[in-house]
């Protein structure tokens, strides 16, 4: 199967190595947070609502993310 982007302005660039390191939730979440703009505060409930997940699970992947030095959740 060939994969042809026509994807030409309004994308998110993340690291090739993100998807050996993590599960895919992990890389949705990721990339939903990566494309939102510099200083963009964020929620794991209104996160969880986008995903349609609920909140705790949210929280379990950002924890994750946390732990392996993709975020820093203060």
């Amino acid at each position: 199967m060939a994969f042809f982007n026509k994807i030409k302005e309004d994308f998110t660039i993340i690291p090739n190595g993100i998807f050996k390191d993590c599960t895919m939730n992990e890389v949705a979440l990721i990339s939903y947070i990566a494309s939102k703009p510099s200083g963009w505060l964020f929620r794991a409930k209104t996160i969880g609502e986008v995903f349609r997940v609920e909140r705790k699970n949210i929280q379990r992947i950002l924890r994750s993310l946390e732990k392996k030095g993709y975020l820093k959740i203060p």
